[in-house]
């Protein structure tokens, strides 16, 4: 028969989860080593697609406490550990960075099981809003 294939390595489903993950986070470094705002911002939106589509809630909210920021979010994290305690990341403010990923959930098809932590983080940002006020 005149039909060839090209045979794929079989991978786990831990192994794919691990390699995206790590690639994600190359080029997120990467785009902070070349201060690279537009780089950073898409790369981080495309880390929270995966989180959302793969249903890797706690992954979700490490990003999410530390966008909301230590003095708001019930962190998941030491302080030590947060990102950083300053507003914006390579001149993006993190507060909006985290309502445009919020929407990411609403968009998602597995958005039911996420709606929870949509509405948590949602209440957050709208009540720091309104302590700024």
């Amino acid at each position: 028969s005149g039909s060839s294939r090209v045979s794929r390595p079989v991978i786990s489903d831990d192994a794919r989860l691990s390699l995206t993950e790590v690639f994600i986070n190359r080029m997120l470094t990467s785009a902070q080593y070349l201060k690279s705002a537009h780089d950073y911002k898409y790369w981080l939106k495309r880390k929270i697609q995966f989180f959302i589509k793969e249903g890797l809630e706690k992954k979700l909210r490490v990003i999410f406490d530390d966008l909301l920021g230590p003095n708001l979010s019930n962190s998941t994290l030491d302080q030590a550990e947060c990102h950083s305690n300053l507003p914006k990341i390579l001149d993006c403010d993190k507060k909006s960075l985290l309502e445009e990923f919020l929407r990411e959930i609403l968009l998602a098809k597995n958005s039911l099981q996420l709606q929870r932590l949509y509405a948590e983080y949602k209440e957050q940002l709208d009540a720091n809003a309104v302590d700024m006020i």
